[in-house]
C-alpha cells in the first residue's frame, strides 16, 4: 500500500505520539489539511475538535477561536451526520462537542478583542444546544455565571445564583458514563461556587467545598477530579495574592507547582513566583529567570494580565523584603533593560509591569463595561 494514501488513523496516531504542545498541535494541523482535502466529514470535525482542545490547555488559544467556529459550521452543514466517538477521550461525538464548545466559552472572555455582546451570542447557543441534545438548563446558567465573574457583573451574578442554586443536578446523559455526567455535571461546578463565594467574602464557604473537591480526589483518584480542584486551587490562589496573603498563596503553590501537570491553566508560574516572595524569595527569582522571555512572547491576553500583575506585585514586595534599591539578575540582552553589570532597579522593574498589566486591565474593562481589571490589579498592588 502506498504509504502516501490518505489514512486518518495513522494521522491521529502521529499526532498523539507528540508531546502537548506546538509539535502535537502542527501535527493536528496537517491532519486537517489532509480531511479537507479527502472531503472526510467525519475526521474535518474529529481533528478540529482535538486541535481546540490542544490549543486551549496547552498553547496561547488563538486556535480555538478560529478553528471552533468552523467545527460548529460543519456539525450544522451535515445534520444527521454520525461523527461516531472518539477514540481517545472514549465519549460520543455530541459529548464532545458540548465538552468543546465549554472550553471555547473559557477561551473567548480571555480576549479583549471579541466584544462582550458576541460572547453572549456564543453562550446563548450553546443553552439551544445544550438543552437540544437532551441536558438539563443548569449548565447553561453556570456559564452565564462564569462570564459575570470574568467581566465584574456582581449585579448580574447574583440573580443567576439565585436560580442556579436551587437547580437540582440531573444525569441525563447521551453516552451513560461519559464526562458530563462525571465531571460537568458533579465535579466541574465546584469551582463556579468558589467563585461566587470568594467574589461575595464568604470565604469559609468557599473553604468548605475545596475541603469537598480534596476528599473527592483522595478516595476516588479520578484524574478529572485532580483537574477540578486544581482549577480550584488557582482560584484561591488569586484570591490570596489579590489580597496579600502570601503565606497561604505560598501553601497552594507549592503544591501545584509540583503537581506534574503541563496545562497551562494550572502550571502558572507568575502566580507561584509571587507567592513565593517572601518564603521562598530564591525560588521566586529562578522562576523569573527562567521565565521572563517567554511572558514577554505570551500572546493571549488574559494570560498576560495576569503574568505582568504578578510579576509587578512580586518585585514591589521583593524591595520590601530585601530593603535594598536593586537587584542581580541574569540575564541576556535581549532583557529589556539589559545592561552589562546586570543590576536593575526593582522599583523601574515593578512600574514597567505595572504599565503592561494596567494597558491590559484598560483594554478588558473597556470591553466588559466595569472596571474589575483595574481594581484586581490596584488591590493586589497595594497589598504586596
Amino acid at each position: 500500500m502506498d504509504k502516501n494514501i490518505y489514512n486518518p488513523e495513522k494521522l491521529q496516531t502521529a499526532y498523539y505520539s507528540c508531546e502537548h504542545g506546538t509539535g502535537m498541535a502542527d501535527k493536528i494541523k496537517d491532519a486537517i489539511l489532509q480531511a479537507d482535502l479527502h472531503n472526510d466529514i467525519r475526521h474535518m470535525f474529529l481533528f478540529r475538535a482535538e486541535l481546540c482542545e490542544e490549543a486551549a490547555w496547552y498553547l496561547d488559544r488563538s486556535d480555538t477561536v478560529k478553528v471552533f467556529k468552523e467545527l460548529l459550521d460543519i456539525a450544522d452543514s451535515h445534520p444527521g451526520t454520525e461523527f461516531g466517538g472518539f477514540i481517545y477521550h472514549r465519549i460520543h461525538w455530541k459529548e464532545f462537542l458540548l465538552w468543546t464548545y465549554e472550553t471555547f466559552l473559557d477561551v473567548v472572555k480571555s480576549f479583549y478583542n471579541i466584544p462582550l455582546e458576541e460572547c453572549k451570542g456564543y453562550i446563548n447557543d450553546f443553552s439551544k444546544r445544550w438543552t437540544a441534545y437532551g441536558y438539563d438548563e443548569r449548565e447553561p446558567y453556570r456559564m452565564n455565571l462564569e462570564l459575570c465573574f470574568e467581566t465584574g457583573n456582581m449585579e448580574e451574578a447574583a440573580g443567576l445564583w439565585e436560580k442556579y442554586i436551587k437547580m437540582p443536578l440531573v444525569f441525563n446523559d447521551i453516552n451513560k458514563g461519559g464526562h458530563l455526567s462525571r465531571d460537568t455535571k458533579t465535579y466541574a461546578y465546584l469551582p463556579t461556587e468558589i467563585k461566587y463565594y470568594l467574589a461575595n467574602n464568604q470565604l469559609q464557604k468557599a473553604g468548605k467545598i475545596l475541603d469537598r473537591i480534596q476528599v473527592m480526589h483522595t478516595t476516588a483518584g479520578i484524574g478529572h477530579i485532580y483537574s477540578v480542584m486544581s482549577r480550584a486551587m488557582r482560584i484561591f490562589l488569586e484570591y490570596y495574592i489579590i489580597n496579600g496573603n502570601y503565606e497561604k498563596a505560598a501553601e497552594i503553590s507549592g503544591r501545584l507547582e509540583h503537581s506534574n501537570r503541563d496545562e497551562k491553566e494550572f502550571i502558572f508560574h507568575a502566580s507561584f513566583m509571587c507567592s513565593y516572595v517572601y518564603t521562598k524569595t530564591g525560588r521566586g527569582m529562578r522562576i523569573y529567570r527562567n521565565h521572563w522571555e517567554e511572558w514577554e512572547n505570551e500572546k493571549n491576553p488574559q494570560y498576560r494580565y495576569y503574568i505582568f500583575k504578578n510579576t509587578a506585585c512580586f518585585f514591589k514586595a521583593l524591595k520590601k523584603a530585601k530593603g535594598t534599591d536593586t537587584i542581580k539578575i541574569r540575564t541576556g540582552n535581549t532583557f529589556p533593560f539589559y545592561n552589562e553589570d546586570k543590576i536593575y532597579n526593582i522599583e523601574m522593574l515593578y512600574n514597567y509591569y505595572y504599565k503592561k498589566a494596567e494597558k491590559i486591565a484598560r483594554k478588558f474593562d473597556q470591553r466588559n463595561g466595569t472596571g474589575c481589571y483595574i481594581e484586581r490589579l490596584e488591590k493586589s498592588f497595594a497589598n504586596a
